[in-house]
């Protein structure tokens, strides 16, 4: 019954939709019904398609959305990394082998899977394991590095046990590991032969290491071949000479300071010398000599002075005032080279007629000709040597 009322439904659907005039007439009276019935058949058959067309079209949609969303979830599944617990123990022990602590392994576990990562001690336990089952594969990949290894550097490393290490310089590839009850040369040694093509080592000042090392040379040079070559590592040479680079770095900066110091002070008598130069370029045996004479004459005057009393200063104002005035030698003689030359008042712009001191230390200079120290006025040493009562030239000043 439930699938004939459907038919007959459709069957009245098809006679009012599609039928020419009078077939719902004849298919109403062969089935025995009112013509309203069939009508009413009809459009309840028409609703119910419209419903399930909407439903139809929502349902479409969201075979759509779900498919788009399946593209994007293959997506991502092919750049995610599932961390199970095996993934978990694989980079627990990736991160070991290259210095991370398993409590910073834990704590970036913790950011990608909050809440779902092993514990430590879990964490210790597979990597452990990992570390046996991986030593299994060493003996092979040992003998196909040790081979290739041509400069290499050895060291003690000091947990409970000492730790031989040998490391490939260039690649830092661990070429041994070996815990050892002690340290000794021949156990460096034994670590040694184990590099057949070892050519250079690098290592600190131990003495174990320094004795393996002359073993295996040894033994090489016995059976005629090349030699290891021993170099000693720069950190331990550096770190060593710190303190006295240090020292010698306050000596230099101490030096350094001197020197300047003395640049500054040679520098200052150099600026001094020039004016000393200047200042004696007229320096010469004529110089000197004609000091002296000088000397000498103005000796002689004080000498005489008394007798002669003031006979040779000519004018009114010769006799009072009688005094002493002090010239100053002038700049090319080295010396303090003054004359004092008795006077009476004001010898400025005086001149001198004849006969007094200053018209014979002129005649003295005059005599030793124009090159000595004191020549024409304008040359170094000229005439500014001479009392200005010299007649016919300018000279210097007699200060009272």
């Amino acid at each position: 019954m439930g699938m004939v009322a459907p038919l007959q439904r459709i069957a009245s659907a098809y006679f009012v939709v599609y039928g020419q005039y009078g077939d719902v007439s004849r298919y109403a009276e062969e089935r025995g019904v009112c013509r309203q019935w069939v009508y009413r058949e009809a459009d309840w058959l028409q609703k119910s398609l419209a419903t399930s067309r909407a439903k139809i079209d929502a349902l479409e949609q969201r075979v759509r959305e779900l498919e788009q969303q399946q593209a994007a979830l293959e997506q991502r599944l092919t750049l995610s990394v599932e961390l199970d617990e095996e993934k978990q123990a694989q980079l627990a022990a990736v991160g070991q082998a290259n210095g991370v602590s398993l409590p910073i392994v834990w704590v970036f576990l913790d950011v990608l899977i909050p809440g779902k990562q092993l514990s430590v001690a879990s964490l210790g336990r597979r990597t452990q394991a990992l570390g046996k089952k991986s030593g299994e594969l060493l003996p092979v990949l040992d003998e196909f590095a040790r081979a290739c290894a041509r400069q290499a550097a050895a060291d003690e490393l000091y947990v409970n046990d000492p730790v031989r290490m040998v490391v490939e310089q260039e690649s830092l590839c661990w070429l041994s590991g070996q815990l050892s009850a002690a340290v000794d040369g021949e156990g460096w040694a034994q670590e040694f032969r184990q590099l057949p093509n070892l050519e250079q080592l690098a290592r600190d000042g131990g003495t174990a290491l320094a004795k393996g090392v002359a073993l295996v040379n040894a033994e090489r040079q016995a059976q005629g071949r090349p030699l290891v070559v021993d170099q000693g590592d720069h950190f331990h040479a550096l770190h060593g000479a710190g303190a006295g680079f240090r020292k010698a770095q306050r000596k230099a900066a101490t030096a350094l300071e001197e020197a300047a110091k003395a640049q500054q002070e040679l520098e200052e008598c150099k600026h001094a010398g020039r004016r000393v130069e200047h200042a004696s370029a007229c320096r010469s045996p004529i110089g000197s000599d004609v000091a002296a004479v000088a000397g000498r004459r103005f000796r002689q005057e004080q000498t005489a002075a008394p007798e002669t009393g003031d006979a040779q200063l000519p004018g009114s104002r010769a006799a009072p005032n009688r005094g002493a005035a002090f010239y100053r030698g002038g700049e090319a003689s080295g010396r303090a080279t003054g004359m004092l030359a008795a006077s009476t008042g004001s010898a400025e712009g005086r001149r001198d007629t004849g006969g007094g001191l200053a018209g014979r230390a002129a005649g003295v200079c005059s005599g030793f000709g124009q090159g000595g120290a004191c020549g024409p006025a304008g040359r170094r040493g000229g005439s500014r040597h001479l009392p200005p009562g010299l007649p016919g030239q300018q000279l210097g000043r007699v200060h009272q």
